[in-house]
């Protein structure tokens, strides 16, 4: 599996998290990304990189990568509200 493809599909995901016009398309983006992310750390973990467990704590609450928002907070400024 390529890395580097998760790596961009999941942080596509998250830009369309932040471009989604209702609450109900947001939350396909983030399972999406979560599932990702879950891919990603278990890649991470075959390849024994120390990252793999931030990846994977992110499949488990959401669309986070290591260091990336909470899906729902402020982004550039503005906060992310239910539609």
């Amino acid at each position: 599996m390529d890395l580097n493809k998760l790596y961009y599909d999941h942080q596509v995901l998250l830009m369309k998290v932040c471009q989604a016009p209702t609450w109900h398309r947001r939350s396909q983006h983030i399972a999406r990304a979560s599932h990702l992310a879950g891919c990603i750390g278990r890649v991470q973990r075959g390849l024994g990189a120390a990252a793999a467990g931030a990846w994977e704590a992110a499949s488990a609450t959401g669309a986070r990568g290591p260091g990336e928002p909470l899906a729902g907070s402020v982004v550039s400024g503005r906060e992310r509200t239910a539609a």
